[in-house]
């Protein structure tokens, strides 16, 4: 009895040296499990029935030690706590110039239903910046911890081998230091991911919310090179995270934003493209790679972007059935493809896409997620006045986007050959485990769409998008809606299901801010990029068997609604019988992930032996 009572002290004594350590300086979490202001872990971001926070990582020998790839990054959270009031600055060291550290602020969003808090927007430290605990623009009652978030991001020129870092917290009596070993791995990050993670937003919205662009602020905002940069700066800090990114740049109405299109002049026979000044300003840039030029994987152009093409332009929708709309419509087309074909922008994929439904009462058809059977002739025409206009053989990359659902396998037949890119409502695609290998073997492309989960939910729930669509062997996925995270994003924050990105005006930048959920799928993607270069194995089979999760998960082709005509569905059948989350079905959390990724490493250093 007297051995346990010792036994009990001993180990409360080390727990109260364990808090008085905490207490002094730094401490690391992986980068799944996000902290809050008072020492804690969200709670939503807990293993799945644990009755208990997850651990701070361990140490080695007083280093953290991180592994990455060639090319790759590696992230964490880090924790400090100084004394209360007390001001200091950080700053950080790395033994190769390529060896990026790079170090954020995360800023905690006050939920508004309760008092809790969780880190989602990410500010870069400035060199010499003051900091203070609490934190003086966050203004948190009680504040306990800093919160930072971790790149250690690895450029070209870096060989396999052990390279050490540093971070360094001053205040004006005290250091706290962090020392990093890096172990670079020998095998190499590739420049592609291996699918699309798109972004989607609608007209020039994100300009001003992002950059607090206003016509009373820019003389002429309309042909500002001050809009051109914060476009572009959009494009650049996706591109950064391994994603890309597609602006809508027309209404339901049909009406265009004149910023995102060229400019059309005259009617019937003489109606042309007049003037492609801003359009070239603002896509030239974009469309041949040199807005990326200084990034981490250089000059490319952007995979694809939407074209203002629309039942209302180029051509009126007023002579729709009558000669002088194809003729118009063909003409400004051909124009479209002789430019692009000029300026060499044969990287990119020119979409016509269609964003209207017949219930808006503009138009008398649906373009965007079709229902009845009526609507497929206006594709049809549509396909066949864009074949008019660009030559069989040109260089240029015209493609007909649609994005489907009711009657998407219906579609697949009656529009092949029209459509050749293929944008699937989630749900309804879990019907139909037969269309990535068919609409593939034909040369379409395929995506399916979902939205940005909330930053106030599990933050694994940022990968059930990724995961399904490199699973299934699907091309790509769109995130509908990622660049608005609302009027007052830092104190009344909504959680950003419509937000992935943040304005930095409040910091004095002029360049949107990354959040963390943007973070965690670039991560991901880099994973994914591992496993598909596990040779000789199937990775998928290989993570199927790792985490219990089957092919068939992700499918559900045998429900009843499959049973019916579309036209009957309600959105309540769909949703009833699509295949559910597995994240949210199976309650994984980030040791799943964290597991997965060990696997892809674990087989490639075996490879490389």
């Amino acid at each position: 009895m007297a051995c346990r009572c010792v036994f009990l002290y001993l180990m409360i004594l080390l727990s109260a040296l364990q808090i008085c350590i905490a207490e002094d300086g730094w401490q690391v979490w992986q980068e799944f499990y996000r902290p809050d202001p008072f020492g804690g872990i969200v709670q939503v971001d807990w293993e799945a029935g644990a009755d208990k926070a997850p651990a701070a990582e361990t140490l080695r020998d007083g280093n953290l030690v991180l592994q990455v790839p060639q090319m790759g990054v590696v992230s964490r959270h880090l924790l400090l706590t100084v004394p209360t009031g007390a001001s200091f600055t950080i700053e950080t060291k790395s033994s190769h110039k390529n060896i990026r550290i790079n170090l954020y602020r995360e800023w905690f969003h006050k939920k508004s239903d309760a008092d809790t808090y969780v880190p989602e927007a990410l500010i870069p430290i400035k060199t010499e910046e003051s900091l203070v605990l609490p934190d003086a623009q966050m203004k948190i009652p009680n504040q306990k911890w800093a919160a930072f978030w971790l790149d250690v991001d690895l450029w070209s020129g870096v060989d396999a081998g052990p390279y050490t870092a540093e971070v360094i917290a001053k205040t004006a009596s005290k250091s706290f230091s962090l020392s990093i070993v890096i172990e670079v791995l020998p095998f190499t990050v590739s420049k592609n991911p291996p699918i699309i993670a798109d972004n989607n937003c609608y007209g020039l919205g994100f300009a001003f919310s992002l950059f607090n662009l206003r016509k009373n602020s820019v003389e002429d905002y309309a042909n500002s090179p001050a809009l051109a940069q914060s476009i572009q700066d959009t494009y650049r800090l996706f591109d950064e995270h391994r994603s890309t990114f597609h602006s809508v740049p027309y209404g339901h109405s049909g009406s265009i934003n004149r910023q995102l299109s060229p400019v059309v002049s005259g009617s019937a026979a003489s109606r042309h493209v007049s003037d492609w000044t801003q359009f070239d300003q603002i896509y030239g840039p974009l469309l041949d790679g040199s807005a990326f030029a200084e990034s981490k994987w250089g000059a490319r152009p952007i995979d694809g972007m939407y074209l203002a093409i629309n039942p209302e332009w180029p051509a009126s929708y007023e002579k729709w059935g009558y000669p002088g709309y194809e003729i118009e419509f063909t003409n400004v087309l051909s124009d479209m493809e002789k430019h692009f074909r000029a300026r060499g922008w044969t990287k990119t994929k020119f979409e016509m896409f269609f964003n209207h439904k017949k219930r808006y009462k503009v138009f008398a058809w649906d373009g965007d997620e079709t229902r009845f059977l009526k609507d497929d002739p206006y594709f049809i025409k549509f396909s066949q006045m864009l074949k008019k206009a660009v030559p069989a053989d040109s260089p240029v990359d015209f493609s007909f986007r649609h994005d489907a659902s009711w009657r998407m396998r219906s579609q697949v037949d009656t529009l092949k050959g029209h459509v050749d890119f293929w944008v699937m409502n989630g749900g309804i695609y879990s019907f139909y485990p037969e269309l990535p290998k068919l609409l593939k073997d034909r040369g379409d492309r395929i995506w399916i769409y979902g939205g940005a989960p909330s930053a106030y939910n599990s933050l694994i729930e940022m990968l059930e998008l990724p995961f399904r669509v490199w699973m299934t062997e699907t091309e790509g996925y769109i995130r509908w809606s990622t660049v608005g995270p609302g009027a007052d994003p830092y104190f009344s924050f909504g959680g950003g299901s419509t937000g992935l990105v943040f304005p930095g005006q409040i910091f004095g930048l002029e360049t949107p801010l990354p959040g963390i959920r943007l973070k965690i799928q670039r991560n991901m993607l880099q994973d994914l990029n591992l496993l598909e270069q596990i040779k000789d194995n199937n990775a998928r089979q290989m993570v199927a068997d790792k985490t219990g999760i089957k092919l068939s998960d992700f499918w559900n082709p045998n429900n009843p609604a499959t049973k019916k005509e579309p036209k009957e569905w309600s959105n309540m059948t769909v949703g009833e019988n699509s295949a559910k989350s597995l994240i949210t079905k199976k309650q994984l959390r980030g040791k799943w992930w964290l597991d997965i990724r060990d696997l892809a490493i674990a087989a490639l250093k075996g490879a490389h032996k």
